[in-house]
């Protein structure tokens, strides 16, 4: 019997049927009824494990029985962990009345329940004997039942251990199907025995596309046969394995960069069998890192050769980095300048201001501020500056600023320039005003002037024209007597006389009404006369009047005039 029973527990048999043989094997050595129950996991109650002759209503009846003093046989031995003999059901007291009665019913009138003890006694069922007749046991029935119940540990502990197994195995299989990580397991050759899906889906294939291959064909090709020897060779020692970086291609033809972190299984002999590896994939990292060295190198590109002023300011206004174009401006090396606070080097009557805005800044009020302040140079000299602060926090916590500083000294003096010269320009403003105003007075009193003149001169034409009126009447008179006389018989040298004094009066005439022509011109009352009259005419009388006196003083006049001048001309 124990052979068989020990061949079917290392057969892996299920569990029930070996309960069952081995209960029926005791019932068959013994003669009478046998039940096997095991304790379930909250430790509380019995379930039926096997009771192959015992009746199937007593069976259903007991299954699930709860253990506990005075529970029956069976939940008294589960619950006190020793074996209990009741030898007559009827009349023991372990027995409550509605299980007495269960039992009677059946007719099953003694029962005799052994423990099945773990080797740290924890209880793992009960082992029962049933008889249809009060008895009780003899010693050879107590050593078939202590070598079953013995059997019956070990069937229920292997069961148990292959289902904990079963349990560990499919934690095992959902933990390393469903894992982010990428997984995969080789054999002693570097063959794929297990991949997961998280690395199907980082390479595009499927397991079946994978399984069956040596790891390696994944990668590119210019390290593949590298990798087949490493993998060989890290199998074959026992030297401690190392994470590694390898050069993964997909099914689309991507390349991947991916950290291997392996490990080496073993058999139950301490021998290895393969490899297990985790990969990460670290292209993303890779770029990224790359990204921000060359950020890193610009940064540091831009903050060496700007031409403005930068530093990193810590939270007690202390340049703790520096570029050139800083240094240039104020005068100081980068040392120099790292020993000093900016408040250290600001103009006296700027610190208050700067340091107020400075405060807020570290204190999270304020995330940047803008001012012109004045610093001072190394040599005095003072640098009018336009000055740009922006805080760098780590969540809430202040960790540095940027200060940039642009040097406004040149566009200072242009704007005080510009001011001196607005200055100027409003004092020259102001003078032509007042010149402007005075050529305004000087102009009215021109056009007073102006206005006096020209009613002087109204005045002085008004009195010639009457003046001119009251001469041109005894002139009229004397060239009308001068005419009768030459009218009348007189010597030659009467009518010369009598002839000049008319012409004289003639000519007089003419100049008054000269004057008086000259006078309306003036008045800019000038009326031109036009009437044809004879060149020859007009200087032979001018050469008559002229001609006594030229007499007197023995001179000669004569007229000569050109064949080229008209004879008849149109004027006044």
């Amino acid at each position: 019997m124990t052979a068989q029973i020990l061949q079917m527990i290392v057969s892996n048999r299920k569990l029930p049927e070996i309960l069952a043989q081995l209960a029926l094997a005791i019932e068959r050595q013994i003669g009478t009824l046998c039940s096997i129950l095991m304790l379930d996991p909250t430790e509380r109650y019995l379930f039926v494990g096997a009771g192959p002759s015992l009746p199937a209503g007593f069976n259903e009846a007991v299954n699930g029985l709860e253990i506990g003093p005075r529970k029956g046989s069976c939940g008294t031995a589960a619950y006190t962990g020793k074996p209990v003999i009741v030898a007559d059901i009827a009349t023991d007291p372990l027995w409550p009345s509605h299980s007495k009665q269960l039992a009677l019913r059946y007719g099953l009138k003694a029962c005799w329940s052994t423990p099945i003890l773990s080797p740290s006694h924890r209880v793992l069922g009960t082992f029962a004997l049933y008889y249809l007749y009060p008895t009780k046991p003899a010693p050879e029935h107590l050593h078939c039942v202590e070598e079953a119940t013995h059997m019956a540990r070990l069937a229920i502990e292997r069961a148990q251990m292959q289902e904990i197994l079963l349990q560990s195995e499919e934690r095992f299989r959902v933990l390393f199907d469903d894992a982010p990580v990428a997984y995969h397991e080789v054999d002693e050759f570097g063959t794929l025995q297990r991949v997961n899906r998280a690395e199907c889906a980082l390479l595009g294939y499927t397991a079946a596309e994978m399984l069956g291959r040596n790891a390696a064909d994944f990668l590119v090709p210019e390290d593949r046969e590298a990798s087949r020897e490493s993998i060989l060779q890290k199998i074959s020692t026992l030297a401690p394995i190392d994470s590694s970086v390898r050069r993964y291609l997909t099914r689309d033809g991507r390349m991947l960069v991916i950290e291997a972190h392996e490990n080496r299984p073993t058999n139950e002999s301490g021998r290895t069998t393969g490899l297990r590896t985790a990969l990460l994939d670290i292209t993303s990292r890779l770029n990224a890192e790359k990204a921000l060295a060359e950020n890193e190198l610009l940064f540091r590109t831009i903050f060496q050769q700007s031409a403005i002023g930068i530093a990193l300011i810590d939270k007690v206004g202390r340049p703790i980095r520096t570029n050139p174009a800083l240094s240039d401006m104020f005068g100081f090396d980068a040392a120099e300048l790292q020993s000093y606070t900016f408040a250290s080097i600001t103009h006296p009557d700027d610190v208050s201001s700067d340091a107020a805005l400075f405060q807020q800044l570290v204190a999270g009020a304020r995330d940047s501020y803008q001012i012109e302040k004045r610093f001072l140079r190394k040599d005095g000299k003072i640098v009018w500056s336009r000055l740009v602060v922006s805080a760098v926090r780590s969540g809430d916590e202040f960790q540095f600023a940027i200060g940039m500083v642009e040097d406004i000294t040149g566009q200072k003096k242009t704007e005080q320039d510009r001011e001196l010269y607005l200055e100027k320009v409003e004092e020259a403003n102001r003078v032509t005003k007042q010149q402007a105003r005075q050529l305004l007075r000087q102009a009215e009193e021109l056009e007073k002037a102006r206005d006096s003149a020209l009613q002087l001169a109204r005045e002085k034409s008004d009195f010639l024209a009457v003046a001119s009126h009251e001469i041109r009447t005894p002139l009229n008179g004397i060239i009308g007597m001068t005419c009768l006389a030459l009218a009348t018989s007189l010597t030659t040298e009467q009518q010369d006389y009598i002839r000049t004094v008319h012409n004289c009066a003639t000519q007089l005439l003419q100049v008054v009404e000269d004057v008086l022509d000259f006078s309306k011109m003036e008045a800019v009352r000038m009326e031109i006369d036009l009437e044809e009259f004879r060149l020859s005419d007009c200087l032979g009388r001018v050469l008559q009047t002229a001609r006594v006196i030229a007499n007197q003083k023995g001179l000669q006049l004569s007229l000569l005039v050109d064949s080229q001048v008209p004879s008849r001309l149109i004027g006044d």
